[in-house]
C-alpha cells in the first residue's frame, strides 16, 4: 500500500492526473500489484453510490480505487481495513507463502492455478513457466 502522495501534474508522466480529475494529495492506495476488496464494500461502491464513485473515475485506476474507498469511509462511515498482503515479481524462491505473484506470463498463472492452487503442487513446479 501507497501512503498519501502528491499527484503527477506532468502531462509527460506516465501517472499523470489532471488536477480537474483529483484537486488534492491521493488518498492510500494500492501500489499496482494487486487490490482485494470486500464484497459488501463493492457492492456499496458500484450499487448504492454508484452515482457518486462514477465521478472518481481517474486516469490512474489504483488511485481511482483509493479515492472510492475514501469516499465509502469519509462519506458513508463504512469501516475499512487495509491488509498488506507480499507479493513479489515473477515466481522467487521463498520460504513464505505468497498471496501476489506480478509480472508473470499467462503459461505461469495457468501452472499455478492448476498445479499450486488445485492440486496442492510446489511452486517449484512453475518456476520455470
Amino acid at each position: 500500500m501507497l501512503e498519501s502522495e502528491q499527484p503527477f501534474r506532468d502531462p509527460k508522466h506516465k501517472w499523470y492526473e489532471p488536477v480537474e480529475n483529483w484537486p488534492g494529495i491521493w488518498p492510500r492506495a494500492a501500489s499496482g500489484s494487486g487490490y482485494l476488496l470486500d464484497r459488501s464494500l463493492l457492492s456499496h461502491m458500484l450499487v448504492d453510490d454508484w452515482q457518486h464513485i462514477k465521478r472518481l473515475f481517474l486516469y490512474n485506476e489504483d488511485k481511482a480505487i483509493g479515492t472510492w474507498v475514501k469516499f465509502e469511509v469519509e462519506e458513508r462511515g463504512r469501516d475499512v481495513e487495509y491488509v498488506d498482503l507480499p507479493g513479489r515479481d515473477g515466481i522467487p524462491k521463498t520460504e513464505k507463502p505468497l498471496v501476489i505473484y506480478h509480472h508473470i506470463g499467462s503459461t505461469a498463472m495457468q501452472c499455478l492455478w492448476q498445479k499450486v492452487a488445485l492440486h496442492h503442487a510446489s511452486v517449484e513446479t512453475c518456476r520455470s513457466n
